[in-house]
């Protein structure tokens, strides 16, 4: 009641310090015992005493859906969402009413890191508590952007989106979009987002083997006037017209100026039977891990190189004749 009553008597600051105050008391986790509730009394910051989990659960509910009606700052608004998943949702009577909270996040301006911190709890809410989201995957492909690779939260995306294609039932029109929409981001994404790009990729072919139609297509490979018919600003991804593309982005990463992602990608151009990459071993990569795994490799043969020897520097050639122009010996520059 207190909650209700400061929402509508205090100012958007005072809100905003309520808000701050209670995150302070339960982004550790309640202290709240599931084992002899009934034998105990338990206290969390201003929630009255409760004896049974029932009447906790009901009201933690009521507490924690008006404290997200309060005005947030986006600081708030991402804190809130690291830990909804395991601090808050567990302690709900009725989690679905966080549905409204999470999708609204999917609009909340220009920032793409709000909606990729709400995936968590919507994953939480449709695999516990039976919640329908029809829009699930539409919204999911929404967030493949180019500024998805630079955030700093794109390995927990791309641990989720790998949980979210896991299923072999999904369509296959919409595991090509995925696969299309991330093959063109990564022409243009940097070295350590590509690296993500590759295995993740080759993971959802093995495992949606319709797709590979993409990879190899001879009627596509003849045909010399070949036009993409992916629709890359398609929002819906079961309209994109992926599932008649080519993965022709691949074979560009063939030739990355990076070696390693060269050399990675060109495992599009193998037989398909090295089992599925492990993604931990490429979610962590980054420039500096990239350029430390060069400096320190080691290498079977010495690399090959090609020079010219000179026994001096300048030409010593007669410089009073105005047709010598050269001051530094031919193979020199500065």
């Amino acid at each position: 009641e207190s909650l209700e009553q400061w929402k509508t008597s205090k100012d958007e600051q005072q809100l905003r310090t309520i808000v701050a105050n209670f995150y302070s008391l339960i982004r550790h986790g309640l202290l709240y015992v599931e084992e002899g509730i009934e034998e105990q009394q338990t206290w969390i910051g201003k929630l009255p005493s409760v004896a049974y989990k029932t009447t906790f659960k009901t009201q933690y509910q009521k507490c924690i859906i008006t404290i997200l009606s309060y005005p947030l700052l986006p600081s708030q608004y991402k804190a809130i969402l690291l830990i909804l998943h395991k601090r808050i949702i567990p302690y709900m009577s009725q989690p679905q009413g966080l549905m409204d909270f999470l999708t609204d996040s999917y609009d909340v301006g220009d920032d793409a890191i709000v909606p990729i911190l709400a995936l968590n709890s919507l994953y939480e809410l449709m695999k516990k508590y039976n919640l329908e989201y029809p829009d699930f995957y539409t919204k999911l492909y929404s967030l493949l952007t180019p500024e998805l690779l630079y955030t700093r939260y794109r390995s927990r995306f791309f641990r989720l989106c790998d949980l979210f294609l896991s299923s072999t039932h999904l369509s296959a029109n919409l595991v090509a979009s995925f696969i299309k929409k991330l093959a063109r981001l990564s022409v243009a994404a940097s070295a350590s987002g590509v690296v993500i790009i590759i295995p993740f990729i080759y993971n959802l072919l093995k495992r949606h083997p319709t797709c590979m139609i993409m990879l190899h297509n001879p009627d596509k490979a003849k045909s010399g006037d070949y036009v993409d018919p992916f629709d890359n600003n398609e929002k819906n991804p079961m309209n994109t017209r992926a599932i008649g593309s080519s993965l022709w982005e691949l074979e560009t990463l063939m030739t990355h100026y990076h070696p390693n992602i060269a050399t990675l990608a060109k495992i599009f151009g193998e037989p398909f039977r090295k089992h599925s990459y492990n993604m931990e071993d490429f979610l962590d990569w980054s420039y500096i891990s990239l350029l430390e795994s060069e400096s320190t490799r080691r290498y079977k043969t010495l690399a090959a190189l090609e020079f010219e020897e000179f026994d001096m520097l300048f030409d010593e050639a007669d410089k009073s004749e105005e047709t010598n122009k050269r001051v530094l010996l031919e193979g020199w520059t500065v």
